[in-house]
C-alpha cells in the first residue's frame, strides 16, 4: 500500500538522498529541471528541493503520495507520455532494474532525452549486493 511505503523504504530513501547530492555536484543542467522515472513517493524530489522535478510512476498510489513534492505523471517507464527530445535531465533511483524490457526502456529514455541531455540513475548490481547487507546492518538504515 503506497500510503505506508515510506515506513519500509529506508534503503530507497538513503539511495535517493545520496543520489541527490551527486546530482547537485555533477549535473550540467543549469535550469535544474528533470524527469524522475519511477519516482515512487517522491524521495528524489524531496531531496532536490531547488529543482523542478516531474515525477513519473506506474503506480497511481505512489503518484498520489509524491504529489506534494512536484508535478506527477502516472505512466509506464516503457511508454512515457513525454515529447521526443524534451528531457534535459533524466534521473531515476532503484527503478530500472524492475524493467521487464530493458531494450525498450533504453529506447524510450533515448527518445525523450534532449541531444545534449544527461541521464543519472542508481541501480543495484550483483557485485554491489554485499553493500546492501552492510547498509542494512548499519545505524544509517535504522530509524
Amino acid at each position: 500500500m503506497a500510503s505506508r511505503y515510506n515506513e519500509y523504504a529506508k534503503l530507497q530513501k538513503i539511495v535517493a538522498q545520496d543520489m541527490a547530492e551527486w546530482i547537485v555536484a555533477h549535473s550540467q543542467n543549469k535550469q535544474k529541471a528533470a524527469f524522475d522515472i519511477g519516482a515512487g513517493t517522491g524521495f528524489l524530489a524531496q531531496s532536490l528541493p531547488n529543482w523542478n522535478i516531474t515525477q513519473l510512476d506506474i503506480a497511481w498510489g505512489m503518484c498520489q503520495q509524491a504529489q506534494p513534492y512536484g508535478r506527477v505523471i502516472n505512466a509506464d517507464m516503457h511508454q512515457l507520455p513525454i515529447k521526443a527530445d524534451a528531457a534535459q535531465t533524466i534521473i531515476s533511483s532503484l527503478t530500472w532494474q524492475w524493467s521487464d524490457n530493458p531494450d525498450q526502456l533504453v529506447q524510450e529514455i533515448a527518445r525523450i532525452m534532449a541531444p545534449d541531455g544527461e541521464v543519472m540513475g542508481a541501480i543495484p548490481v550483483t557485485k554491489s549486493l554485499h553493500l546492501l547487507k552492510e547498509v542494512i546492518g548499519s545505524n544509517r538504515f535504522k530509524k
